[in-house]
């Protein structure tokens, strides 16, 4: 016992060791990481906004709730640099992993290879999206859950958090939020559930319902808002945003800043862009219950099996609708490779919560099959994280770095107009940098601001626009390229272009 006690904040020494390997990893790969455009999209909007105008007009456009922006907002109106970004996100992440190293009931070896997995090793700590948080409060709420001592407020406020992270996050804290209400209700009515206080239950009840208030208050859809989801989904937006809304909550209207001291065109949420809108229903069956998890179909596929058998001999079967539902979200309304790893996190959610400590780690039990699987996965997910590890140090992962230090590099008083894509630099501004910013470049809108720069991303102006501006005098001087990592996915670069007047 004295051995355990000794370590880093409360963690015994083979945990210490595993959560300061993890701490290097992370240090490692954020001296090197290009933040991409989602992660600049959420700063830039913190910063230039109001905290009322934010929470309750811009983030409309954007389908998120707000608690990633409240995080971002002090750090964003103190003019910290944009790089913190990364470096609060990997908080975050170090945080859920110190949670899982501290509490999980997991067996070591399991515990030991759970932290380097790709999605808590890079996509959730070192790229910065409010999914950081998700195994942080996911861990959190399955420690609550399974805790013999009853604190309903308590998970209540965990529950609510993760229900303003993301729509995801909301479909989950829904079914656990049912699923220990109905544990606390079943244990009331025994005899050793009669000293929990009915007045902890409906403040409880008050907190998360007063949560899920608050994401449908967010996310309740403007009038002229045309989301990247499905086309059923995007009719049903439409039909349901009343007309109030049209053209009072516009974000191009709202956005204006003590930063700026101008309107700015508000980035609107880009269409899917990795092919995946295309895929057929198989396609993005496997892509949401497969491709996260690992390779090799079959091998997820028993996985996931094994965990939802286990849940139901616990009698927890209803955790079951976590995933599920979570999946069905993906399949159906709104699909990009980033989301999918939210499954592996509520995976490793549903474990957590019906773990039973009893049970020795040399018995052939079900527990420890899914334990063993689970330890072989992980494994098989090493490669994923060195591959992104590698990658970011050998690749540029996204353009808007290197365009605005060129721009800066120009000299002093030059006109520059920017479009589509163009607002991915305004992080790296601390003021703002175009003269003209557009979605969309429209050749006799430019020849008559008369810029001495020009950008653009490469895939949203044609052949004959670029010939016409060549004919005005403006030539190409820079094309400056990235793309992010996704394992086992072919390189889908994004360009920015720079044209001068000659």
């Amino acid at each position: 016992m004295a051995f355990e006690r000794r370590g880093l904040l409360g963690l015994t020494w083979p945990n210490a060791a595993v959560f300061t390997a993890y701490l290097a990893m992370l240090c490692v790969a954020i001296s090197s990481y290009l933040a991409w455009e989602d992660e600049g999209r959420a700063w830039t909007l913190t910063r230039v906004f109001g905290l009322y105008n934010l929470i309750f007009h811009v983030l409309r456009y954007e389908g998120h709730p707000p608690v990633w922006y409240l995080i971002l907002y002090p750090l964003a109106k103190l003019h910290f640099p944009y790089l913190y970004i990364n470096w609060v996100s990997a908080c975050c992440g170090a945080a859920g992993i110190y949670v899982l190293l501290r509490y999980s009931p997991f067996p070591f070896y399991l515990r030991a290879l759970l932290p380097f997995g790709f999605a808590l090793a890079y996509e959730y700590a070192v790229v910065a999206r409010s999914y950081c948080l998700f195994p942080l409060l996911g861990f959190l709420i399955a420690q609550e859950y399974r805790s013999t001592t009853r604190r309903p407020v308590r998970m209540a406020i965990l529950l609510a958090l993760l229900a303003n992270l993301s729509v995801h996050g909301t479909l989950v804290a829904c079914v656990f939020y049912v699923t220990y209400g109905s544990d606390l209700n079943r244990e009331r009515r025994s005899a050793d559930g009669r000293t929990l206080a009915a007045t902890q239950l409906r403040l409880a009840a008050g907190i998360f319902a007063a949560s899920l208030a608050l994401v449908l208050v967010v996310l309740w859809p403007p009038h002229d808002l045309t989301a990247p989801v499905s086309p059923k989904v995007n009719r049903g937006i439409q039909k349901a945003a009343p007309a109030a809304f049209h053209h009072e909550t516009t974000a191009a209207h709202l956005l204006r800043t003590i930063d700026y001291q101008k309107p700015v065109t508000a980035p609107t949420p880009l269409e899917l862009n990795l092919g995946i809108g295309s895929l057929k229903f198989r396609g993005r069956l496997s892509t949401v219950f497969v491709y996260p998890i690992a390779t090799f179909a079959p091998l997820a596929i028993l996985l996931q099996g094994m965990v939802f058998v286990l849940a139901w001999r616990r009698g927890k079967s209803a955790l079951i609708a976590a995933p599920l539902l979570l999946g069905a979200f993906l399949v159906e309304v709104y699909l990009q490779l980033w989301h999918t790893s939210l499954l592996w996190v509520v995976l490793i959610m549903i474990l957590w919560s019906v773990w039973d400590e009893r049970q020795g780690l040399k018995q052939p039990t079900l527990q420890n099959f899914t334990a063993a699987v689970f330890a072989l996965v992980c494994l098989l997910q090493l490669p994923w994280t060195v591959a992104a590890l590698r990658f970011e140090r050998s690749h540029t992962i996204y353009p808007a770095k290197a365009t605005a230090d060129y721009l800066k590099s120009l000299p002093a008083r030059r006109r520059i107009d920017g479009f589509d894509h163009a607002f991915i630099l305004l992080p790296y501004f601390q003021s703002y940098p175009f003269h003209l910013q557009q979605d969309l470049l429209d050749v006799p809108t430019v020849l008559a601001d008369q810029p001495d720069v020009i950008v653009f991303r490469d895939t949203t102006v044609t052949p004959d626009q670029l010939a016409q501006l060549g004919q005005a005098g403006y030539r190409d001087t820079q094309s400056f390229c990235g793309t992010p990592f996704f394992p086992n996915q072919p390189l889908t670069p994004l360009c920015m272009d720079v044209m001068e007047k000659q």
